[in-house]
């Protein structure tokens, strides 16, 4: 092959075919503020550890989005807190031992595309919501209401750069399985962290 051109491979992005289009289309959200659970009160809390230093070791805004590429998220804040989610409800979400996902507050995220949202009620009490692309079936966000719209959860796997990612704490651990390994050095917590 010496001294031939060699092509550049430049991703490209194929149109949505009719039958994505009108799956695209039946991701109409209830609403377009997703929530989540943080803590028993109306604000998320960061955990000690979270804050500027994730935020000099990812730099702000970070961005992602699921598989297929219909639906991107842009995150102009730091996270709040990153996560191990040990629930029932991430466990069925996940197919998994545990969701792991990072907070951030909902003001700070600004979202392309249309996920659809699924309902089930959460070990907690609340309504947890988790938000999906309807076309690859990416999980992206979860959020709850009991956060009443101050923060949301998205998966850490659909960040463009996942690997600045840091699991700070493991939570629910009373529900989560047998099976689940966990590294001991990260603090656990029965339900919800004990936030600041």
């Amino acid at each position: 092959m010496k001294g031939e051109a060699v092509a550049a491979v430049v991703p490209t992005f194929t149109p949505l075919s009719s039958r994505r289009r009108a799956a695209r289309a039946a991701c109409v959200p209830r609403d377009r503020s997703p929530t989540v659970v943080t803590s028993s009160t109306a604000e998320p809390k960061q955990l000690a550890g979270a804050g500027s230093t994730v935020a000099r070791m990812v730099g702000v805004p970070f961005s992602g989005g699921c598989a297929c590429g219909a639906i991107r998220y842009t995150v102009t804040a730091e996270p709040l807190v990153m996560v191990n989610c040990h629930c029932r409800a991430c466990q069925r979400a996940s197919g998994g031992a545990y969701a792991t996902g990072f907070i951030v507050p909902t003001a700070a995220v600004r979202i392309e595309g249309e996920p659809r949202w699924y309902e089930s009620k959460a070990d907690s009490g609340n309504i947890a919501r988790r938000g999906f692309c309807s076309v690859c079936g990416s999980p992206l966000f979860a959020g709850s209401t009991g956060s009443r719209g101050k923060g949301m959860s998205i998966r850490a796997a659909s960040l463009d750069d996942p690997s600045w990612f840091k699991v700070q704490a493991d939570i629910w651990m009373k529900t989560a399985q047998p099976w689940a390994s966990t590294d001991p050095s990260v603090p656990k917590h029965d339900t919800l962290p004990d936030v600041r």
